[in-house]
């Protein structure tokens, strides 16, 4: 993947393809944007959590099954500020029901858009919140998405990402209870501004 330098001028924000030693970072952007259920899933699984924080469980199951080689790092003052990983949603996974309860809901609602280009992570560290990170980020992957539809899914009461989506054209698809709370999947269509 190549990402291209986009600092906006007056922001400071640059954008490059993620590397291996942005794991780390990149847990703690998953661990930020999912409040803490992306660490109750890795407790769950056979990965130890110290792996999970150096990154090892990034590439592995659910709901973090896309690579680090999809992720594009947004950077300010030198440092990271925020993160997205995005991956085509080929086929629906008829796995669904077997996953555990706390993950399920979010294969169920993927299960609805197949062809779109998911946003799975979108994620910006406190320090550089309100400074046109994850705007930044969704506008990188808007222009990424070569015509198809974009689907994201989001908890339904983190009501900045839901403002940030509506703004950039996304509406409401559906919406899924689950252990951590009610997921809601929002899609672009092809041809929204």
């Amino acid at each position: 993947m190549t990402v291209e330098s986009c600092d906006r001028p007056g922001q400071g924000i640059g954008l490059r393809p993620a590397k291996p030693e942005d794991l780390s970072d990149m847990v703690r952007l998953v661990d930020f944007m999912g409040e803490g259920p992306a660490l109750q899933f890795w407790r769950g699984q056979a990965l130890p959590i110290e792996r999970a924080w150096q990154g090892q469980g990034l590439s592995g199951p659910p709901p973090l099954a896309t690579s680090w080689r999809s992720a594009v790092i947004a950077e300010m003052e030198g440092e990271i500020a925020g993160l997205a990983v995005i991956a085509p949603l080929v086929e629906q996974d008829a796995t669904a029901r077997r996953l555990p309860g706390l993950v399920r809901p979010l294969q169920e609602l993927e299960n609805l858009v197949p062809g779109s280009l998911c946003i799975h992570v979108l994620s910006v560290y406190p320090a550089y919140r309100h400074r046109s990170v994850a705007r930044t980020l969704l506008g990188h992957v808007l222009g990424k998405s070569g015509g198809r539809d974009v689907s994201a899914i989001c908890a339904a009461g983190n009501f900045p990402a839901i403002a940030l989506l509506a703004g950039s054209g996304f509406q409401p698809r559906a919406v899924r209870p689950s252990e951590a709370g009610d997921y809601m999947l929002y899609l672009r269509a092809l041809g929204a501004g």
